[in-house]
């Protein structure tokens, strides 16, 4: 292995983004304070077992002061849906909600509302009906939507002792209906590509392997993420993703769990996704969400767009940042695809990663 990543520049980076005015996590240096980055924040610091290097009951203060008194969601203090672009409120709101509760629940907190904003949801016809509406073709977006709310019914399930056990076993029903038989995703027997089908099946997969549900067609499963690798041994494209690389990452992490297919033509392919994703930690210590795989020659002739180079998290502008600098989003899952490498590999120090123990991202 070559370029092993610098962890103690990681919790140093992650330190210099903490904002002691909002007891949060800014986005990047400079940048906005927002529920998600001070989520991704706490998640980061969780996986790194650093927690306790921050004043964790004024962030846990900070996060749920944010909860709607009614509906339950959590709801960002600056966020105007005037500020996003592509995305749903729906969605938004969910995510807000998704990753406020997973880092409560890392800081050991319980949330001050219950999720009422899913009442509506409660039962198999209006859950049914719920389904049916969400666009297949683009399951990459869909598969979040379905995600976040797997992840509501499991945390009220586990943690609140709700039975939702019925809801639970609806959504694999219905999700076990809608999976290509040829490529073992979701949405691309109706003209999703295959790497959009890769990338919204890493949310799904998760949860079949927590309630110990049987994944179908595992086998094309893997030959199909393994299809999609780049040369330079990301996912995401020419410049990769920390999403999508981390993707395929996750899919590999739960299929080789429960299936011996092709065992050492994977550890191959995480070996190359290893090198390269260590090799890009900046210098402040923290890893851009897309990696600049171009020789000099080539950064010389072609500049990169101005569209090339920033991307807005979920589509709010509030969340803007420069694809190959630092950012806490970029780092967290930077780190959490070469922690699961380790794990997988057993090529690190994995034993000093700290795993989420409910199906959310960390788990």
């Amino acid at each position: 292995m070559n370029g092993k990543y610098d962890s103690n520049a990681v919790l140093e980076y992650s330190k210099r983004l903490f904002d002691d005015t909002n007891c949060g996590f800014r986005f990047f240096k400079g940048g906005n304070s927002t529920i998600l980055s001070s989520s991704f924040g706490v998640q980061l610091n969780f996986l790194l077992d650093s927690l306790a290097d921050y004043p964790t009951d004024k962030i846990a203060a900070s996060l749920k002061k944010q909860q709607d008194t009614q509906s339950g969601l959590f709801i960002d203090d600056i966020f105007d849906m005037m500020d996003v672009k592509r995305f749903e409120e729906e969605y938004i709101l969910w995510q807000f909600t998704y990753f406020a509760t997973i880092a409560l629940d890392m800081l050991n907190e319980t949330l001050p509302f219950s999720f009422n904003f899913l009442a509506d949801l409660k039962n198999r016809g209006a859950l049914e009906k719920w389904l049916n509406k969400q666009d297949i073709k683009n399951f990459w977006y869909t598969s979040n939507k379905i995600m976040f709310l797997f992840y509501f019914f499991t945390y009220e399930q586990e943690r609140l002792n709700i039975d939702n056990r019925k809801l639970i076993e609806y959504l694999f029903t219905f999700l076990d209906s809608k999976q290509d038989a040829d490529t073992g995703f979701w949405g691309t027997q109706s003209g999703a590509s295959l790497q959009n089908g890769m990338f919204g099946a890493a949310h799904i997969y998760l949860f079949y392997h927590f309630y110990g549900r049987e994944i179908n067609y595992k086998e094309k499963i893997i030959d199909n993420v393994m299809s999609l690798q780049d040369s330079n041994g990301l996912f995401g494209g020419r410049f990769g993703g920390a999403c999508e690389d981390y993707d395929a990452i996750e899919i590999f992490s739960v299929l080789m769990r429960h299936s011996d297919y092709k065992h050492n033509l994977i550890k191959k392919i995480l070996d190359k996704t290893y090198s390269i994703v260590q090799k890009n930690q900046n210098k402040d210590g923290g890893f851009p969400y897309s990696i600049d795989t171009r020789r000099i020659t080539e950064r010389l002739k072609n500049k990169i767009t101005r569209k090339e180079y920033s991307y807005n998290y979920s589509g709010w502008r509030r969340m803007q940042s420069n694809c190959f600098k630092s950012d806490i989003w970029g780092t967290y899952f930077r780190v959490l695809t070469i922690a699961k490498i380790d794990g997988i590999l057993r090529i690190g120090d994995s034993n000093k990663y700290k795993f989420y123990s409910l199906p959310g991202w960390g788990y």
